[in-house]
């Protein structure tokens, strides 16, 4: 078993959100030193040199970089098929980058891992498709519409899209990006539906128009279309109401209340772990740096209303903490006797995972933290690796495995997994605790409240977390360790899968100028449960049925999470 390592995530600086449940990382340098082709673009034109210079550079990234690039697609002959494939049809002619990201997509996708990707060149278009959609028993939904006309379209289940068939989008889907699992998919069909030069390459590299058709299926099976408009954002979407009132998160993406008059249940929203204070005393303590401008300023300017302070450390301060959010919370608990809480990360698609280690501490004893068994990780420490991580060195790695070389696997972490003892001995409680210390010091707004409340009264109730499809990264590793610890789980199974790849280095293909990030790490927080490592599937979840019985209600899966507790 695992001796416990903090989980901390770092966002690069393109929507990727590279997960790390045990070590920061800073920003990978996403320069090219060769030289691009002028006039990057995605109708850009490529020699046929220069197209088949950048499928092999892709290849060789994914095979030097990827802990396992060829279990997903069938095999490393399966792998190099893709890699010829995509050569051999490159015309005398040359083509574009965009023709050239849909001829590699495929090979990126058939990594079957959603933390590698490539990305496509943005028109910058502010156009989009006026729906919000939302996915429940491993069908998308209609969750919301911008126009009062189109308010029937609310609940129904999307059947086609623009003529392409519901079982052939979600076929497509899966070739066009890497995935962990039904929902991951599912997440990036939804996030293809959001952005029109996705939704354009999925529907085929067709031009869309003012308007789309959206085939719909009622909860009764009818079958009804809706043309919506592809244009910019007009108003808030139109929801059906909710029997709830939950309360607004602040500019940290975090919110707490009670959810009965009586206040025996609390809610903690977490819509994100990118805005809290800690997560920037982390990236400051460690060199990361990318956070720590125009990101950190908007943080800023969303909790004061103001310009931010040119010093790092003012602007710092200026940032919700969400240590002292979790005072105030457990502390209303506790003097209402409050004795359930409902943790909700169906919005959280990753950030900084120290905000496990610090809701940790308010749930749990010192004791229960050590003990507990979050799997072990496998990385690779690529030449890809070094040029991401500049302060990082061969020789600071080799101190944790002497025969470390570039392009190796490091199982040290599996091998103290396979031989912890249980229960934890004392020395190895005190190597924990210190770990736990370190980590805890990169912190210093959490650091001063853990060493003054280590052993004082702690809250004791009950806790579900709510995940939905959207899970992902560092909210999914929240939601890991409160399951760990025994939460139950309601709602709809994350994208994220608990034995995936993880953590991104950024690359940039030299002539093409395709951007994309590739995992190096192979994690497995349920390393004896394979079902579960695919797919963590709620205790109580949410089915379509239920939703329609609860007239679509947004917040649907807090109310069945009262339910649970008898609330």
């Amino acid at each position: 078993m695992a001796q416990l390592v903090l989980p901390v995530v770092l966002v690069l600086s393109f929507p990727v959100c590279s997960c790390s449940r045990r070590t920061a990382r800073p920003r990978p340098d996403a320069r090219s030193t060769i030289p691009r082709e002028a006039g990057i673009g995605a109708h850009a034109r490529l020699s046929r040199a220069a197209a088949m210079e950048d499928v092999r550079q892709l290849a060789a990234i994914l095979e030097s970089s990827h802990p396992d690039p060829y279990l997903g697609g069938g095999g490393r002959i399966a792998f190099h098929r893709r890699v010829h494939r995509a050569l051999d049809g490159i015309p005398a002619g040359g083509l574009t980058v965009q023709q050239l990201l849909r001829r590699l997509r495929p090979l990126v996708a058939s990594v079957h891992d959603g933390h590698t990707q490539l990305r496509g060149v943005r028109s910058g278009s502010s156009r989009r498709m006026w729906v919000e959609l939302d996915a429940v028993e491993e069908r998308i939904h209609v969750a919301g519409v911008y126009r009062e006309q189109d308010r029937p379209a609310v609940g129904q289940r999307v059947a086609a899209f623009n003529g392409v068939a519901w079982d052939e989008l979600v076929a497509r889907s899966w070739a066009f990006r890497g995935a962990d699992n039904a929902y991951d998919n599912l997440r990036h069909l939804m996030q293809a539906m959001r952005e029109p030069d996705l939704l354009e390459d999925l529907l085929g590299g067709v031009r869309l128009g003012d308007t789309i058709d959206l085939e719909l299926e009622s909860p009764g099976g009818a079958r009804s279309h809706v043309t919506l408009p592809m244009a910019p954002l007009s108003g808030e979407p139109l929801r059906p109401p909710s029997r709830l009132s939950l309360p607004a998160p602040n500019a940290a993406d975090l919110a707490w209340g009670f959810l009965a008059a009586d206040r025996s249940a609390a809610i903690l929203r977490v819509d994100s772990m990118m805005r809290y204070r800690e997560a920037f005393e982390y990236w400051r303590s460690t060199g990361f740096v990318a956070n720590l401008g125009e990101h950190l300023s908007d943080v800023v300017r969303r909790a004061t209303g103001r310009e931010a302070p040119r010093s790092v450390d003012a602007r710092v301060e200026l940032v919700p903490s969400a240590t002292r959010m979790f005072q105030e919370l457990f502390a209303a608990m506790r003097e209402a006797r409050t004795s359930a809480l409902v943790v909700d990360l169906r919005r959280n698609g990753g950030g900084n995972s120290a905000m496990t280690m610090i809701l940790g501490h308010f749930l749990y004893s010192p004791d229960e933290l050590a003990a507990t068994d979050d799997g072990y990780q496998i990385p690779r420490f690529s030449r890809l690796y070094f040029e991401n991580n500049r302060a990082m060195s061969l020789e600071k790695l080799q101190s944790r495995w002497s025969l470390l070389q570039p392009g190796d696997l490091d199982f040290s972490e599996e091998q103290a997994w396979r031989t912890r003892p249980t229960p934890l001995s004392p020395d190895a409680a005190v190597v924990v605790e210190q770990q736990l210390a370190r980590d805890a010091g990169m912190m210093p707004t959490f650091a001063v409240v853990r060493r003054e409340s280590s052993a004082g009264p702690r809250w004791t109730g009950k806790v579900v977390v709510l995940t939905s499809a959207s899970t992902y990264s560092a909210g999914f590793d929240l939601a890991g360790m409160l399951v760990k610890h025994g939460a139950v789980v309601v709602g709809v199974p994350s994208g994220q899968a608990g034995n995936c790849y993880i953590d991104g280095l950024a690359f940039r293909l030299t002539h093409s100028g395709l951007e994309g990030s590739v995992s190096y790490k192979r994690s497995l927080m349920f390393p004896d449960d394979s079902a579960r490592g695919e797919m963590l599937r709620p205790q109580v979840e949410l089915t379509y049925a239920r939703l329609v019985a609860m007239q679509f209600d947004p917040d649907a899966p807090v109310r069945l999470a009262l339910e649970t507790l008898g609330r």
